[in-house]
């Protein structure tokens, strides 16, 4: 992960009630942004990687005070505050099979937790469908005792949200793939119906080409005929898109669906931080 710093000239800390603050936080390190909801633009980006990764026993309090000692706009008062942790622990349901009180006996058809992660879920409307999510306890306490006010959000809920938004062809597959640290998530929807969502561990672009072709395939559609979309950052992305080129239509190295604006030196990151700037897409 890269060391960003970016503030947009406009970027003002005193007018941090008419901000939306995004934060992702993963066990390597974190990103946040900022969007001014005036002109709807991102106006700032920072990201780091810890001095040292978290692993899933460790208490986060120290770590989450670092953060607000390091970056004081963290501390004050915003118009809404996103959160979320950057993980591959997810599961989607449907809202007539959820139930609140099992939220975490459904995760674990799919999922061994770790002892000290809870569950939380989000509802996607437009799917009628409900993300079980995990992430670590004493994460989520010691942010809620700095910003009480948080909107946690999934990792996996922007791109499920995008699928029942975007706009495509009738009846053509809306297939993307996005890469997060050591995983990637993959959906596919058709006429804005989730056909399928889940993450996979990140290998090689050997490995996650095999996996994004089978599973299209696996669904009734061919490659050479769909379109893909990928966003994230991988180290072997060059490599990734070039393999998928020669059976894919199209590789689409974007977002398939800009729901910002950008300034000057934030905007050729959007694909890269796709996830963390549209963490806004869900509630």
């Amino acid at each position: 992960m890269e060391k960003i710093a970016l503030k947009d000239e406009t970027f003002d800390p005193f007018r941090s009630e008419s901000y939306i603050l995004s934060v992702q936080i993963s066990m390597v390190g974190y990103k946040i942004c900022v969007i001014d909801t005036v002109r709807d633009c991102i106006i700032s980006l920072i990201t780091s990687p810890f001095d040292v990764a978290q692993s899933v026993d460790d208490d986060w309090g120290n770590t989450v005070n670092s953060l607000f000692t390091q970056h004081e706009m963290l501390s004050r008062k915003f118009k809404n505050v996103y959160f979320s942790f950057e993980s591959p622990l997810f599961t989607i349901v449907p809202y007539e099979l959820f139930i609140p009180e099992k939220s975490k006996q459904l995760l674990e058809l799919v999922h061994l937790l770790p002892e000290l992660f809870e569950v939380r879920y989000n509802q996607v409307k437009e799917l009628s469908a409900t993300i079980i999510y995990a992430l670590p306890s004493s994460l989520a306490s010691n942010w809620l005792a700095k910003q009480p006010k948080t909107i946690f959000v999934g990792h996996s809920a922007p791109l499920v949200t995008i699928c029942a938004l975007a706009k495509s062809n009738k009846d053509e597959p809306l297939i993307i793939a996005n890469f997060g640290e050591g995983f990637y998530i993959h959906a596919i929807a058709k006429n804005k119906e989730l056909l399928h969502c889940n993450s996979f561990t990140l290998y090689d672009a050997n490995d996650t080409t095999y996996h994004l072709i089978n599973t299209c395939k696996l669904l009734g559609f061919d490659p050479n005929k769909s379109d893909i979309t990928l966003n994230g950052a991988f180290s072997e992305m060059v490599a990734l898109e070039s393999l998928l080129l020669q059976y894919f239509k199209r590789v689409n190295p974007d977002s398939v669906l800009d729901g910002h604006n950008f300034a000057y030196a934030i905007a050729k990151y959007k694909s890269i931080y796709w996830n963390l700037f549209n963490l806004t897409l869900c509630e």
